[in-house]
């Protein structure tokens, strides 16, 4: 059976929340989306939803509704498995995410993205209305 690997982040202005305006958010969403294409080149089923962009995933899992409703939206970012909860509040590290898959050179080095990788991401920043600018014109939500 193939693994997966199920992120929910807190809302975000993209899908995966490149444009945020603060360089330390930038730094952290980059890392786990090298983390993301790392799993799916490595036959990882990656999905990811935050509620900006795609609340009908979070109304698809009530074991999470159930925690957001109990302990607010700090438990978010979430990670599942196949079904499991793995980690919430936080995203993983890449030591974390190495040893939940087997992925032993996950943990000496974090892969680069590709250009067309930082293409993609530079393009769903602009079409969902990045603050990257210092503006939030446009912006779905970032907080």
């Amino acid at each position: 059976m193939r693994k997966v690997f199920r992120l929910f982040d807190p809302p975000l202005g993209s899908p995966s929340g490149i444009g945020l305006h603060t360089e330390v958010a930038q730094e952290e969403l980059l890392r786990v989306a090298k983390i993301l294409r790392y799993l799916e080149k490595n036959d990882i089923d990656v999905r990811r939803a935050n509620l900006t962009t795609k609340p009908r995933a979070f109304l698809d899992n009530p074991e999470l509704l159930d925690k957001l409703t109990e302990e607010g939206d700090g438990v978010l970012p979430a990670l599942y498995d196949e079904e499991e909860l793995l980690l919430s509040g936080r995203y993983p590290t890449n030591e974390e995410v190495a040893e939940w898959y087997d992925l032993p050179l996950l943990k000496k080095r974090l892969p680069d993205l590709t250009e067309e990788d930082y293409e993609m991401l530079e393009e769903e920043a602009r079409l969902w209305g990045s603050c990257g600018s210092g503006s939030c014109a446009g912006c779905s939500g970032c907080g």
